[in-house]
């Protein structure tokens, strides 16, 4: 996968996103952040899971960075963007990612029921994703987040 994005830029961006999760853990939110940065690597939005807080089946944190991204530019466009997530993106996140045009995403956590997933229909390029990005860090604040609970519900 060549992006011509550095390893600093990515760990720095992943950091970022990590650091979204962290405030969806606080939040009482499967903590999972997210970070879009355009072809010159600035941030341009940023977002955490919230379906239990917003009441919104689709409230991942790739779709509210996307919502958020297309809003600041004014364009449902996103081709020049890349998307930093901890978690490797659900099916539907991986759609949404492909219809914004979102060429390279990278990602932490590999998910527990991940299955390679065909890219959709529309015509578009295929999405690039690379994962293991800061893999550690990432599928720590996961663990911690569902240990938790876990814990809670032994009580």
């Amino acid at each position: 996968m060549n992006t011509g994005v550095s390893f600093k830029e990515v760990t720095e961006n992943m950091r970022e996103a990590l650091a979204e999760a962290k405030t969806a853990a606080l939040e009482n939110g499967v903590p999972v952040g997210c970070v879009i940065t355009d072809g010159s690597g600035n941030i341009v939005s940023r977002a955490h899971n919230m379906p239990g807080k917003s009441l919104l089946v689709h409230g991942h944190a790739e779709i509210l960075a996307i919502n958020e991204a297309a809003i600041r530019r004014g364009s449902l466009n996103l081709t020049d963007c890349t998307l930093y997530v901890t978690l490797e993106p659900c099916p539907m996140c991986l759609g949404a990612i492909e219809s914004a045009g979102i060429k390279n995403v990278f990602y932490g956590a590999k998910r527990p029921d991940s299955i390679p997933q065909p890219s959709a229909s529309s015509g578009a390029p295929p999405v690039s994703c690379l994962g293991g990005i800061l893999e550690d860090e990432c599928a720590a604040v996961l663990g911690s987040f569902f240990a938790e609970i876990r814990g809670a519900k032994g009580r």
